[in-house]
C-alpha cells in the first residue's frame, strides 16, 4: 500500500476467514487472496472482481516455501532430500495430471468440489511451472528484492545475511546443477 501512496492510517486491516459472503456483501472491499484459490472461488461463485497484482507494483515474493532449521539440515540431510524429492514428485505429477487433483483433494477433504479443485490446479500451473526455472528453484535476486521490500515496510529491521536465509544445496543435487 505504501508503494502507491496509501498510508496505514488510511485503511483498516481486518483478519477474516475465507468467507465469500463477507467479501460479496462489501463488508470487506479488498481481500488478499491466492489468485488460484480464493479469488478463483469468488469468481466461480459468480462474483466479478478486480485483481490487483502485487507484481505490477514491484512486489515480487516467492510463494510457498519449504522451511526447516540449519540444525535439522545438518543432522538429517537425507530426510530433507527425500522430503524435497517427494514434494517435487508430487508437483510434477500434479502439473502433468491436473485432472486428477479433484479426487486427491476429496480424499482429504470429503466436502471439496472436485471440479473446482481441478480448475484451481489448472490456474496454478503457470504459477508453478513458469518456464524460467525448474520447480522450486530460487535465486538470490528475488530474495534480495524480498529483503528490500520488508525493510522498506519496517517488517525487517535487524541484520540479515541473505545468503544464510535459504539453501540451494538439495535442489542443485536433484537437478544436477
Amino acid at each position: 500500500m505504501t508503494k502507491v501512496g496509501i498510508e496505514p492510517n488510511q485503511y483498516e486491516t481486518v483478519s477474516l476467514p475465507s468467507d465469500i459472503e463477507q467479501f460479496a456483501s462489501g463488508d470487506v472491499p479488498v481481500w488478499g487472496a491466492y489468485i488460484n484459490a480464493f479469488a478463483f472461488e469468488v469468481q466461480s461463485a459468480g462474483y466479478e472482481i478486480n485483481i490487483i497484482s502485487p507484481d505490477v507494483y514491484g512486489i515480487h515474493f516467492n510463494g510457498d516455501i519449504l522451511i526447516t532449521t540449519d540444525d535439522f539440515i545438518t543432522k538429517h540431510p537425507d530426510t530433507v532430500r527425500r522430503f524435497l524429492l517427494a514434494t517435487l514428485k508430487g508437483w510434477k505429477y500434479a502439473l502433468e495430471h491436473p485432472e486428477m487433483i479433484g479426487s486427491f483433494v476429496q480424499n482429504y477433504q470429503p466436502d471439496a468440489d472436485p471440479d473446482l479443485e481441478v480448475d484451481k490446479m489448472i490456474r496454478t500451473l503457470p504459477l508453478v511451472n513458469t518456464g524460467e526455472d525448474d520447480i522450486g528453484w530460487m535465486n538470490a535476486e528475488r530474495w534480495k528484492t524480498m529483503e528490500d521490500t520488508l525493510r522498506e515496510q519496517g517488517a525487517l529491521t535487524g541484520p540479515l545475511d541473505i545468503e544464510q536465509v535459504y539453501t540451494m544445496q538439495f535442489l542443485k543435487e536433484i537437478y544436477g546443477k
